[in-house]
């Protein structure tokens, strides 16, 4: 769940270091902040990333709503009545500390606000933690029904899917309350349970675990209390927690194991999407920091060859440097462009404003502007006569088809045009854009509307990190249209939408 997990190496969190500064660099600071907010956003209660300096950075919406503030001491007003361990800000400090140093999850439970947490620190990068807390109210207080009234059991497993077992060490017998049968997905066996009947019943994978904390309870005196999984009959997989203690007769002699278990899945299953999150961010920083440093790295060597004094340069050569210090600078707008595109549609801050339009005249702009940038290129429209008018966002359906023609021009060859076409069909206007690249194999036209999907293109400096075409998709979706693309390996590619009339 972190964002560099133990053992991994420390590149991810190094490239997001670099990535962050030049994300400030060339966003500014709130757009930053609003961007690391959308991952934040996804954990469902309070969550903050705090700096070294013990203020707060970034907080998500829970977290705002009960007082977090960027630029805060996380010990105030937020963390002083939510956070702090009996009021002692070393201890929780303490705790970020102990995840910092050894680069792994911490967490303890705190009674704050009438309320009782599961505090957790994750060291994210350098110098940064990423702080949640986890209301457990509901469990905790469910556990402690189980030890003051029998009669009241029964309806406090079946609201929080907890039920409670016994195990008789003399007999090896377990019994299960109602609530355990209902979790694991199986009626009443009519005869007292075994451990080893448990065992079966536990995720292959798991067994070992559990055997070897029961074990560590029966003999070393340590505490039960184990997460593992079972596969019901179904052949659904369940995440459960297990607690238990030992009883002991007069003589200390241990003579039953008791316990409870709670279906943990869905906490499970929002963990999970968080690590899936935090990979994918893994893998924006990854792609994003070495597409801004390549074309930074190209403007920055042909400026310090423009700058020489001791070497003449001809003519031709200077324009070739400059002509590459302008292209590597569209590159890089381009790349910004489409991040911050992106981010604006995940939001939803970027709504289509609809007005009537001709799809033919932004055909027309679009031809005009890449003939200017790519005057090496040919470009080819064809436009049905008399097209309707569409009620469109302009620039929107621009940026379309600028990244569509984008895609094109990389993935085909400097001799080969690009084909722009627009015909009306059944209550709206198709638009293809054609190339006569390498094509696409079959098996790919799906997934190239995806985030961070991409082909070979046709020379190391053509391509992006796979956003155009997933902002070509949520632009037309948006505007009600579909998208979609034809391809033929070795013959190109055709990129098509729609948009209604």
């Amino acid at each position: 769940m972190s964002l560099e997990q133990p053992g991994q190496p420390k590149g991810a969190a190094n490239a997001f270091g670099e990535f962050f500064d030049l994300q400030q660099a060339a966003v500014g600071p709130e757009e930053s902040a609003r961007i690391d907010r959308l991952f934040l956003d996804a954990i469902p209660y309070p969550a903050v990333l705090v700096r070294s300096d013990r203020t707060i950075m970034v907080a998500n919406r829970v977290a705002a709503g009960i007082g977090a503030k960027p630029g805060q001491p996380c010990w105030r007003e937020f963390c002083k009545s939510l956070f702090v361990l009996n009021g002692n800000e070393k201890c929780w400090f303490c705790l970020a500390d102990e995840a910092l140093r050894e680069n792994a999850e911490k967490k303890r439970e705190v009674e704050a606000l009438g309320r009782i947490w599961e505090v957790t620190w994750l060291p994210a990068r350098d110098g940064i933690y990423l702080h949640y807390s986890f209301d457990i109210t509901r469990r905790k207080r469910i556990e402690e029904a189980l030890l003051r009234s029998e009669a009241r059991l029964a309806e406090a497993q079946k609201l929080a899917h907890l039920g409670n077992w016994e195990r008789d060490l003399d007999t090896n017998e377990i019994t299960w309350s109602e609530e355990v049968y209902n979790i694991i997905g199986i009626g009443p066996v009519g005869r007292r349970l075994t451990f080893e009947d448990v065992l079966v019943l536990i995720h292959p994978e798991d067994r070992h675990l559990v055997q070897r904390s029961v074990w560590g309870c029966l003999y070393a005196d340590k505490k039960f209390d184990v997460e593992y999984r079972v596969i019901r009959p179904d052949r659904t997989v369940r995440f459960l927690h297990s607690r238990a203690g030992l009883v002991r007769d007069g003589n200390g002699k241990a003579k039953k194991l008791i316990g409870t278990v709670q279906d943990i899945t869905e906490r499970k299953r929002v963990e999970l999407e968080l690590t899936r999150i935090n990979q994918f961010k893994s893998e924006i920083i990854t792609n994003v920091s070495h597409e801004l440093k390549s074309p930074l790295a190209s403007i920055k060597g042909a400026i310090s060859s423009l700058l020489q004094k001791d070497i003449m340069l001809d003519d031709a050569t200077r324009e070739t440097l400059l002509n590459g210090i302008s292209e590597e600078t569209d590159r890089l707008n381009r790349l910004v462009s489409n991040l911050l595109n992106l981010s604006k549609l995940e939001a939803g801050v970027w709504v289509p404003e609809r007005r009537p339009c001709q799809v033919a005249d932004i055909i027309r702009d679009v031809k005009k502007h890449q003939r200017w940038a790519h005057k090496n290129r040919a470009f080819v429209a064809r436009l049905q006569p008399d097209l309707p008018e569409v009620a469109a966002d302009h620039v929107q359906i621009k940026q379309v088809l600028i990244n569509l023609v984008e895609n094109a021009l990389a993935y085909s060859d400097e001799s080969q045009p690009v084909c722009i076409e627009a015909t009306a069909i059944d209550g709206a206007i198709e638009v293809a854009v054609a190339d006569r690249g390498a094509g696409i194999p079959a098996q790919d036209l799906d997934r190239i509307f995806e985030k961070f999907v991409r082909g070979a293109p046709k020379d190391s400096r053509s391509g992006g990190v796979g956003l155009g075409l997933a902002i070509c998709r949520s632009i037309i979706s948006a505007h009600g249209g579909k998208i979609w693309a034809e391809s033929e390996v070795g013959r190109g590619s055709t990129f098509h939408f729609t948009l209604p009339v």
